[in-house]
């Protein structure tokens, strides 16, 4: 499910802190869940990210879907740590990235069968690549016309995230009004049991904000469609 996090939980603002955004994530017309992010201060010039994914009441006697990621990452250098907390039906497990290490090491819990299994493992990635998280925070303020590339790690190896701008648009009935966009388009290379199949589109707004009021991505399940319902601005920086 990290592709669908990343396109739900879609970035918050480098600086300044304490931005909180909630979308209604919708599969096809149906209300599936909520997400919610906000930003957090953290030590050395680094900004905490926290997302969280839940299925929607009524689906919950059907399945349980209550996933929450965590990244610490300095804007402009690459993602420090990265912490998933996976709790998708029957499938409940645990990860901690430590990303700012050569090789990359990985900590693992998964529950199989009643008992936790814990494991250490180390990936062949070089620091500075992003985490999903924050590689959707990096794609929320790119500027100009791109296209863009950089490396994300996700937990097994690294592997490219590719961006193309692809329209300037006008999206009228938003949480915040009318507002002029910019649409990204992303390349995830992203496989598994929902691998993207089709565009995985973007929607910020054309803005110093760059709110990301709208996602939609095609996946082998079908497609998804986030949209803003709650904005709460960042924190005022402090005066001199």
């Amino acid at each position: 499910m990290s592709l669908l996090f990343a396109s739900l939980a879609t970035a918050l603002a480098a600086v300044p802190v304490g931005e909180q955004m909630t979308w209604e994530v919708r599969y096809g017309s149906v209300l599936a869940g909520t997400a919610t992010a906000h930003s957090e201060e953290a030590t050395g010039h680094a900004v905490r990210w926290v997302g969280r994914l839940r299925s929607a009441e009524w689906f919950r006697h059907l399945y349980v879907l209550d996933d929450r990621v965590e990244s610490v990452a300095v804007p402009g250098v690459g993602s420090r740590h990265y912490l998933t907390r996976y709790r998708e039906g029957g499938f409940v497990q645990d990860q901690d990235m430590y990303l700012d290490e050569a090789p990359i090491r990985v900590f693992r819990r998964q529950l199989d069968d009643g008992a936790w299994r814990e494991w250490w493992s180390e990936e062949p990635a070089e620091p500075g690549a992003e985490d999903p998280l924050s590689g959707m925070v990096r794609v929320r303020h790119l500027q100009g016309e791109g296209p863009w590339s950089f490396e994300v790690f996700s937990g097994r190896h690294a592997w490219p995230a590719k961006v193309e701008l692809v329209e300037h648009t006008v999206l009228e009935d938003t949480v915040l009004g009318e507002v002029s966009v910019r649409v990204h388009a992303l390349d995830t290379s992203h496989e598994g049991d929902v691998a993207q199949k089709g565009d995985f589109l973007v929607y910020v707004t054309d803005d110093a904000r760059r709110i990301p009021v709208r996602s939609v991505v095609k996946t082998s399940v079908g497609t998804f469609r986030a949209e803003l319902v709650e904005y709460v601005p960042p924190t005022p920086a402090p005066g001199p």
